[in-house]
């Protein structure tokens, strides 16, 4: 009972830390800036503005391909569009591999850009299984606007053509839709749109005229360039502040359009220390939206945490997938299938399971409930290396309980492993809770919890490994790492779901630390714990080359914790362990 009881102390102090770092919303005393709130006070009908944007969907969209090519599991593919106002639209298109038909997401970028600069997130979605499209919007076209220059960059002109060019995007995107749903890759009932910054507040606009998306995806956005221009932020843009201007921009603002979404869902995604989109001009955005409509916040600036890609994937999975719960984000048509085999093989495993392990009296019921929680995140993986220990046990049993070197170290693995899966899968779910804090507290606490729980579940089965002290931190040290770098490697390639993860990383982690566990045992750092094992004492030169060992894998781990936040930030390696120390600028 006291084992029990300091078990679930550690459990809910866990959770309980992890509940403390919810992102809470700012408080709002005041919308916006008086001169916005002036602003908002003209009636505006956003109904009497919509012929502004229509254009004739039946005009030869003149599509002509310059270059394509195949990388990170997808076709990309570099063409121009005829724009209904004149001109040409430089655009992208990204097609996964595989068999459609997939969902199609727009994906627009902030001001001033082009479409470079948003082509992570496209890779992204095609690892997800989405169809993207990129344009360039017409302030950065070659032959297009007249140009000023704003922090050394073409955005925006701050005269009447402002709103030429808002109509002109508008118009571009509609023939961005045009363009997917002719394309036999795509779903035509199943898209969306991704913008940020200045690419979410024109999503506002877009989803208050746009009628065949499900849903739209709002990063860092906010009313509009008149609000936006109003209301002092960081970027300077406030100094270009003029009424009559402004009495250009506001009819056809973001503000008034996008509550006019609806059917269409609305995600809202925004950072608590942004200095360019002020918090209560975001909360003045997502307040104008229809409903249904979803606010994140995150401890971020202007720029968010790479988690909000996964969040927007997720929230978007109803809408352009099929209703998942173990492989989301994935928009296939193959993951339906998949889910339910996984379902169907995880609930055979756990009854199978149950059965046989009521019927056994030579296991503690620590040992049970741990085989049981193994097989949540493990499903047969977990089922199949059960019936091995058991094998393994019983061959060990009928041996007068001395089990010979290779037996002992393959139930040691498996135990060990089991143990460390578990622990870094808690670990792991708190991660996910405290999503918002700092990446560099995130690693500290997955490292700390899976210490605690396996030192902790280690202490509470009677059959579990014998170790030393050093032992355990060496294995820990190693699965962690495992728990890491395997993961990253594989998301270069491909998005895999958590629980296919937590399986990869515990058959790496056991392959890794087989090897290990055979040393230590052969050292007699490592028993199996049975009473009939004869005691020796450990050698000076164990003990040595065990703590070498030791100071080597913290070693290995700062290493792969630099390779995770290169690979995620895409930084040179110098920049990334200036990131890691804090003094990256």
């Amino acid at each position: 009972m006291k084992r029990l009881i300091i078990s679930l102390t550690f459990l809910i102090l866990g959770f309980l830390s992890a509940c403390k770092s919810e992102v809470i919303p700012p408080e709002v005393t005041e919308l916006s800036s008086p001169e916005a709130v002036a602003l908002s006070l003209s009636t505006v009908n956003p109904d009497e503005q919509i012929y502004l944007f229509d254009y004739d969907p039946d005009a030869p969209l003149d599509i002509q391909e310059e270059r394509r090519w195949h990388e990170s599991r997808a076709t990309w593919i570099d063409f121009t569009y005829a724009s209904p106002k004149g001109g040409r639209v430089p655009a992208r298109l990204v097609i996964p591999d595989g068999k459609g038909p997939f969902p199609g997401i727009i994906i627009q970028h902030g001001g001033p850009g082009t479409l470079e600069d948003v082509v992570d997130f496209a890779r992204a979605f095609a690892r997800y299984g989405a169809v993207s499209i990129m344009i360039t919007s017409p302030y950065r076209r070659p032959g297009g606007w007249e140009l000023t220059q704003y922090m050394g960059n073409t955005w925006p002109i701050f005269n009447y053509r402002d709103v030429e060019i808002k109509i002109q995007l508008i118009n571009d995107l509609q023939r961005a839709v045009d363009i997917l749903q002719e394309r036999p890759e795509v779903d035509p009932d199943r898209m969306a749109f991704f913008g940020l910054s200045w690419g979410g507040s024109m999503g506002g606009l877009f989803a208050g005229i746009e009628t065949r998306l499900k849903a739209y995806v709002l990063v860092v956005g906010d009313g509009g360039l008149v609000e936006h221009t109003a209301d002092p932020g960081e970027d300077g843009l406030n100094i270009h502040f003029s009424e009559k201007w402004a009495n250009y921009m506001w009819p056809t603002e973001p503000l008034h359009f996008v509550g006019r979404a609806a059917p269409a869902a609305l995600l809202f995604q925004n950072g608590l220390h942004d200095t360019y989109v002020l918090p209560h001009d975001a909360i003045r955005f997502y307040t104008a939206a229809s409903e249904p409509k979803t606010i994140m916040w995150y401890e971020a600036g202007h720029g968010l945490p790479w988690s909000f890609v996964q969040d927007a994937a997720e929230w978007l999975q109803p809408y352009v997938g099929d209703p998942l719960i173990f492989l989301k984000p994935n928009y296939r048509p193959s993951a339906i299938i998949w889910e339910w085999g996984i379902i169907i093989l995880m609930g055979v495993s756990v009854v199978v399971y149950l059965v046989d392990a009521f019927k056994r009296k030579d296991m503690d019921w620590m040992s049970k409930l741990i085989w049981f929680l193994a097989i949540i995140p493990l499903g047969p993986v977990a089922l199949i290396f059960y019936w091995l220990f058991r094998f393994l046990n019983q061959k060990a049993s009928s041996v007068g309980h001395q089990p010979n070197a290779r037996l002992n170290i393959l139930i040691i693995t498996i135990y060990s492993t089991l143990l460390l899966t578990i622990s870094f899968f808690i670990g792991d779910m708190i991660n996910v809770l405290i999503s918002g804090a700092d990446f560099r507290l995130r690693f500290i606490q997955l490292y700390l919890t899976s210490l605690v729980f396996y030192f902790l579940l280690s202490s509470l089965i009677k059959s579990a490994p014998k170790q030393s002290l050093v032992s355990k931190f060496l294995l820990v040290n190693l699965f962690w790492v495992c728990g890491l770098f395997f993961p990253t490697l594989i998301a270069r390639f491909i998005n895999l779901p958590s629980w296919l993860l937590h399986i990869q990383v515990f058959l790496s982690g056991f392959l890794i630390t087989l090897p290990v566990h055979a040393w230590l045992v052969n050292a007699r750092m490592e028993t199996l714990g049975i009473p009939d094992v004869p005691k020796e004492k450990i050698r000076n030169f164990h003990k040595i080359l065990a703590v070498v060992f030791l100071a080597c894998s913290f070693v290995v781990m700062l290493g792969c914790v630099v390779y995770v936040v290169q690979v995620y930030s895409d930084l040179p390696w110098r920049d990334a362990i200036a990131v890691i120390l804090g003094t990256y600028i």
